[in-house]
Order: C-alpha cells, then structure tokens, then sequence
C-alpha cells in the first residue's frame, strides 16, 4: 500500500468542497521569485530571538495564526539558524519557506519527488551553508539536500541532493539525532541511517506499522502506530533488541511530538490538543475544534506532521485537509 493510497482511505469523508482554498493550484503552478530572508530577518533580530530562554508547550493555547498557500500540506518544521518555517506541500510537490517572524513566504521549490516528512538539521558540517533538510518521498527516497543551496539557487532544476538512499517501500515519518536518522517504513522494517551518506546502519521489526518516530535520546523511541491509534515507548536493552515499556491507546487519528524541555508527550487531532507525562497520564486537554482562527475550516481533516518552536512554545500544524499551516500558542 502507498502512502497516497493510504491517505485516501482515511481521508474519504473529506471529499466535499472546501470552504478554504490555496493559492497554489494545479493550473497555477509557479516559481516563485526568493526573497531575500536576511532582510524578513535580520542576523542581529536573530541573535536576539535565539538567546531567548526556550520555553514548554503550555496547556493554555490559542490559535493565532494561519498559514495559506498550500495542497495538502504534510510536514513542517524550523530552521531558527536560516529563520524560517519550512513545509512540505505535498500535493503541489513542493517544499516552502517562510520567514519565522513575519511568516511571509520566502522561496517555493518544486521538488523532483514529492515531499512527505521532513526534518532539520542544524549545525551539520557534513553541507554547504552548515544546516540540511531530509526529506522521505513518495518515490520510496530519503533524500538530503543542503538548505543553503535550496535558499540560494535559482534554478530548481539543476539543485542537487547530498545523497539519496536506497529504495524503500513507503516512506513515512523521520528524525534524526547525533549523526543517524531515525526513518519509518510502514511495511517494513525501522530503519537507522547515516546522517553523512544516508547509509542503513541498522534495521529493526518492531512487529507493527510505525508511522512516525520522536527520539527522545538514543536508548529511548516514541513510536506512533496509525493503523490502530496507540504509541509505543521503546526501550534499548542492548544492541540489537528493543523493549516496549508502555502503550498509549486513543480513538482517533493524531500525530505525537515530545517536548524536550518539560519532557511531556504532546498529540494533535484535529479537535483536541492533548498533553501528557511519560506515563501516559493525561495532564490537560486544549479543545481547538471551536477556535476563532478556525471558523472557515471544515470539520473533516487530518493530522500532517507538527513541530515545535521551543524558543516561544509555539507548535505549528499541518492540517492536510485544510490547506494551512495552523499556528497555536499559549
């Protein structure tokens, strides 16, 4: 099963209109001129931002803001060294920028495979410029490609990945930590790759789909589980096996991220945000289906992939159905 087929099967009670449209269109697809984003954000402006003290994800939030300009939207992510929100548009094969402060756009590319999960990486000294964006495509690829030369070139065409792994059955959710990426293949088995040339060190059966990975350190994985709506936390016991220590079971689609600052799982849907401990033991629950950001949304949707913004606590949401990048804060 593809991931595409996969969306469409769980996406099929949102086929009616939309009351919110994007500005990207498959008759209007264009490049879009780059914007210089040192002048959205200047270095001195950026210095001042990332010496602020990070911050937790509160339990009291609020939609600020939405984000057009997008079909189906799938991932995003930051990039505080470049200043930028980055997003895989995944129906429109592209991947976009936008400034961090202003949330203008800053640069649109259409990608030669289309885009689906996303990580960052800042302070790689493995590419040009110093920061990398890994991408899993529908292509059955992770790619890696430097965010300098993606910010900086003028031809889409002629940019150029750093590596391209081998092929994979369905790529799906990744991140990485110290030198390995963390990478989930549905169908068959997790994978740890290189973060230098994007070669499989490891493989893992877990005996269940996992759809998407938060690594909390190198001994410890939070694993989502789609198919059947629970997360796994999995342990290390030595070098080649893993133990599950604790299931979280829920009703509904979600997407699970950890807040690495007050150490709590947090899961989206796209009525609820929820906010756990390690154990599983709920601690507040935010209603966001009745948000005044969210009065032209449609009801039916679902959850793309969420990121953190540990320096203000704010987490931003791909809504998929919708064609928006959500922005929620306390």
């Amino acid at each position: 099963m593809s991931i595409k087929h996969h969306q469409e099967n769980s996406l099929e009670s949102s086929s009616k209109k939309r009351k919110y449209s994007s500005s990207l269109t498959d008759e209007n697809l264009v490049n879009i001129e780059l914007i210089d984003f040192n002048v959205n954000f200047p270095s001195h402006m950026l210095e001042k931002f990332k010496s602020k003290r990070k911050k937790a994800f509160s339990n009291e939030i609020d939609n600020v803001d939405n984000i057009s300009g997008f079909k189906n939207p799938f991932d995003v992510k930051i990039c505080h060294s470049l200043g930028c929100i980055i997003v895989s548009d995944h129906g429109n094969d592209r991947i976009q920028f936008f400034c961090l402060m202003s949330r203008n756009l800053m640069k649109s590319i259409i990608m030669p495979a289309t885009p689906v999960y996303i990580d960052v990486v800042e302070n790689d000294t493995g590419v040009v410029g110093g920061n990398s964006l890994i991408i899993s495509c529908c292509d059955g690829h992770v790619y890696k490609y430097s965010l300098f030369e993606m910010l900086n070139h003028q031809q889409p065409n002629e940019l150029k990945h750093v590596w391209k792994s081998q092929l994979f059955d369905g790529p799906a959710g990744l991140q990485h930590y110290g030198n390995a990426i963390y990478f989930c293949d549905p169908y068959l088995k997790f994978s740890i790759l290189s973060l230098s040339d994007g070669k499989v060190l490891e493989q893992m059966d877990f005996g269940f789909c996992v759809w998407n990975v938060q690594v909390i350190n190198e001994f410890t994985l939070l694993l989502t589980n789609q198919d059947e709506k629970y997360l796994s936390i999995l342990k290390k016991i030595n070098e080649t096996e893993w133990k599950s220590v604790k299931e979280i079971h829920f009703n509904d689609f979600f997407y699970a991220l950890f807040d690495t600052i007050s150490y709590k799982i947090i899961t989206v849907n796209t009525d609820c945000i929820k906010v756990m401990d390690m154990e599983g033991r709920l601690e507040s629950v935010s209603d966001i289906s009745n948000n005044s950001k969210n009065s032209e949304l449609i009801q039916e949707s679902y959850v793309g992939g969420c990121t953190l913004n540990s320096y203000n606590g704010e987490l931003y949401f791909a809504d998929y159905c919708n064609n928006v990048l959500r922005i929620f804060r306390y």
